[in-house]
């Protein structure tokens, strides 16, 4: 019987080393929105990463995040109501957890007047 518990011991510990492992290898990415001036947070921005067909919102204070990314070469597009829309390359390597801030501008474009 111990003999038994042993064994069951030591295959949970060798099965929760080996997801470490591979969570250890992939690579994550926290990101910001902001304007020029970095005095406006852009909240609820759809961040996109084509290649891998993922997206995220940004939070309340601009932030974005992606986790257990595979390494490689990406394209992020982000886009917002009344921004122009950015497209950004990165690169992520093995283990790596990169930080963009990523600037967004104003669109130039104006509404019309509506009569109510």
């Amino acid at each position: 019987m111990k003999n038994r518990i042993s064994s069951l011991a030591l295959a949970v510990s060798t099965v929760c080393c080996s997801f470490a492992s591979v969570a250890a290898d992939n690579a994550g990415l926290i990101g910001q929105l902001t304007n020029s001036s970095q005095d406006r947070v852009f909240a609820g921005a759809k961040i996109e990463i084509t290649e891998l067909g993922q997206e995220t919102f940004s939070r309340r204070d601009g932030t974005f995040r992606f986790n257990n990314l595979p390494a490689g070469n990406y394209t992020l597009v982000v886009t917002y109501l009344g921004a122009e829309p950015v497209s950004r390359q990165i690169t992520l390597t093995e283990g790596e957890n990169i930080t963009p801030v990523i600037t967004l501008e104003g669109a130039n474009e104006s509404l019309e007047e509506v009569m109510v």
